[in-house]
């Protein structure tokens, strides 16, 4: 028993396979020699199949990088040098941000005290 990846390093669930005996393949309705309502699929007839991957995350998964590695060895080390640029910039702003929440609710707090302080000075006693 195996265990297979949804692709993007999710859940991991097991999987069983019966090597006993092939896998049945089925004729596609353009293969030469298959035959539908009686009639044979056109000589030279084609078939495009295509396919596409998504992750979710901040990086690809380990087997796109390997792949991008396979086509230039810097690819990767440039992936991740710019995927660490980005969470700093994106930390620095979240600081920034926060910051000046504080400073907002500090200021607040002393514009409500000079009021406070000022209505009990100008009341009348």
């Amino acid at each position: 028993m195996g265990t297979e990846s949804n692709g993007g390093g999710g859940n991991l669930q097991p999987i069983t396979k019966d090597h006993s005996k092939p896998p049945a393949v089925e004729a596609h309705p353009l293969d030469p020699g298959h035959r539908e309502n009686g009639a044979l699929a056109e000589e030279g007839s084609s078939v495009t199949v295509s396919s596409s991957v998504a992750y979710v995350g901040p990086i690809p998964p380990p087997g796109v990088l390997k792949g991008y590695k396979d086509i230039d060895p810097t690819l990767v080390d440039d992936i991740m040098r710019r995927w660490g640029a980005e969470q700093d910039h994106r930390h620095m702003q979240e600081r920034k941000l926060l910051e000046a929440q504080v400073r907002l609710a500090s200021s607040g707090q002393r514009v409500a005290g000079l009021l406070g302080m000022s209505a009990i000075a100008g009341a009348p006693s």
